[in-house]
């Protein structure tokens, strides 16, 4: 296994620098709370994610990597939380530490959360994979490889239900994990080798 973990600013402590300054207006400082109050939840949820991939210890050869950032035609952004890579296909997965009741409405493509008799709309999850799995067909047709690619969305608290969910998209939480990835290993053949396996390694 070669593990990558992403070169990224540590914003919650720019958040924190910036909450020190005395000139912040009441609502900027409550605007920055929010913020910084996200990305620790984020990071709790990246830390379970990590620790769970080093429990299932794959004998299966495979690249992974954390907080992939990428830009295309130097103007568009991508974060990818995990990109699995092995000899059969690419799983890219969107983590989200949410707790609270879930569900997401198709009409309007939103995600929902309640949560201590509060509702709030969340970013949708599932624009997100599908917008990292263009990028990925993308960055593959250039490299003249053919791998399979999957998206996921895994969400690490313990303390949340998943209600009225896409069928098309794949949704479930963490310990699913496991199961998506032996059902993939056991499912597909090898497409590329050892060689191309190292290329991607070098070009990404």
């Amino acid at each position: 296994m070669i593990c990558l973990e992403g070169a990224t600013t540590n914003k919650v402590e720019i958040c924190e620098a910036l909450l020190r300054r005395a000139y912040l207006h009441m609502e900027q400082q409550q605007s920055i709370n929010e913020l910084m109050n996200r990305l620790i939840r984020g990071n709790e949820g990246e830390y379970q994610l990590k620790w769970f991939w080093q429990d299932m210890a794959l004998s299966e050869p495979h690249l992974l990597f954390f907080n992939y950032e990428t830009v295309k035609y130097e103007r568009f952004k991508y974060q990818m939380d995990t990109i699995f890579i092995c000899e059969r296909f690419i799983l890219i997965l969107e983590c989200k530490h949410i707790a609270g009741e879930i569900y997401y409405d198709e009409k309007t493509h939103q995600l929902w959360r309640h949560y201590n008799g509060e509702k709030l709309m969340l970013n949708d999850p599932f624009s997100q994979v599908m917008r990292h799995e263009d990028w990925m067909a993308h960055f593959l047709l250039q490299q003249n490889i053919q791998l399979p690619i999957f998206t996921a969305v895994v969400i690490t608290t313990h303390s949340s239900s998943l209600n009225n969910m896409p069928k098309q998209f794949s949704i479930f939480k963490l310990p699913g994990l496991r199961i998506k990835l032996h059902q993939l290993l056991q499912t597909y053949p090898k497409k590329i080798n050892l060689n191309l396996l190292h290329l991607l390694h070098q070009k990404l």
